[in-house]
């Protein structure tokens, strides 16, 4: 706790406070219903005492935290709970008898002690079964607080693992494509200098995209698209007029946030097992389309039966599964639909979570 010098959280200590005031009231009518004393008198001789009781019951918890249930022996735990109370009934007792006298000198009355010393019984059973109550209570408290931290701390566990998951990710993704970019740089060179050149200027600002981003979690959708026509302008480079592309992004989507090299394996794999299996090529289409509570963005693509694709997913698409399942959990949805001849993968992102700050 870091304003109030107790060993308690705020609001703990709010708890056990509240519950005092009435058992403060209890006893005071206990006092005042064994002495005949009038119950302003009973409550004026019981309140400093109860204060001090209070502050000893909380101190308990150390002694609690010390002494862990299911980690302290039975024997060791009665040996050290019989000593705390002994010493808590000394003061407890000590400090009524202590007041009670302050106030029969302040008043000049003998009522105030005579009277404690009469309910001494009561107010020793009733000091003891405080003590009982204030053992459950911390030891109820501590388990709550232990499993507060135990889940706490798994989230954590989590978000790191999460973390490293995706940063692994997104060094996944683009060996192969940049394995096939500088053997065709290669062949340009000597072939054709001009187009050697302008290879190279394209394939610099993607890669300076890729490094500048590396470390975000979440990009707008326009950057996104961009990155993405960088890249099919690079392949199109290798693939001429095999390679074909359309876009149908709809306005609104534009500043919406999707995470970071989301689309790069979608499309990659639609070049890779798509248009490259196919002798005449073909066109890739990528929409993106704003349905108020999520993100709709898809990728398709013609395709050969015989392809390497019907093979499995590859590791493009798990790489997407990963980071959706990194930065979302079970909120977004992956799916993929074989007609044949046309591959089709559809990402459902919610916007509530997407980090929306276009709407």
């Amino acid at each position: 706790m870091n304003n109030i010098a107790l060993p308690y959280s705020r609001k703990s200590f709010l708890i056990f406070s509240l519950i005092w005031l009435p058992l403060t009231l209890q006893i005071s009518i206990l006092l005042h219903v064994s002495s005949g004393m009038i119950l302003a008198r009973t409550l004026l001789v019981m309140s400093i005492p109860m204060v001090i009781e209070l502050l000893q019951l909380l101190s308990l918890r150390h002694v609690c935290k010390a002494y862990p249930l299911g980690k302290t022996s039975i024997t060791r735990m009665i040996v050290i709970f019989m000593i705390s109370l002994i010493i808590i009934q000394s003061v407890w007792i000590f400090s009524l008898q202590g007041w009670s006298r302050i106030l029969d000198f302040v008043f000049e009355e003998d009522i105030y002690k005579n009277s404690i010393i009469r309910f001494r019984l009561v107010t020793g059973a009733v000091g003891t079964l405080y003590a009982f109550v204030a053992v459950l209570f911390h030891y109820t408290v501590i388990y709550f607080e232990n499993a507060v931290k135990a889940e706490n701390h798994a989230v954590e566990k989590s978000l790191e693992l999460s973390k490293a998951e995706l940063k692994g990710i997104k060094t996944t993704i683009h060996p192969h494509f940049l394995f096939n970019s500088l053997n065709a740089l290669s062949t340009l060179i000597k072939k054709d200098p001009e187009s050697a050149r302008k290879l190279t200027q394209k394939l610099s600002t993607f890669l300076r995209y890729s490094l500048k981003h590396a470390s975000s979690e979440l990009i707008s959708v326009r950057e996104e698209i961009s990155h993405i026509e960088d890249y099919l302008n690079i392949e199109k480079i290798r693939f001429g007029k095999r390679l074909e592309w359309e876009f149908f992004i709809e306005s609104s989507t534009e500043n919406l946030m999707i995470p970071t090299l989301i689309l790069l394996p979608l499309v990659e794999n639609a070049v890779k097992h798509g248009i490259q299996q196919i002798v005449d090529g073909g066109k890739v289409e990528i929409s993106v389309l704003d349905f108020a509570d999520y993100l709709e963005i898809s990728v398709k693509n013609p395709f050969e039966r015989d392809s390497a694709r019907l093979n499995g997913e590859g590791i493009g698409l798990n790489a997407v599964k990963g980071q959706l399942n990194a930065i979302y959990g079970i909120e977004a949805e992956m799916t993929v639909e074989n007609t044949g001849t046309q591959f089709l993968v559809v990402l459902k992102i919610p916007l509530k979570i997407s980090g929306d700050n276009g709407k």
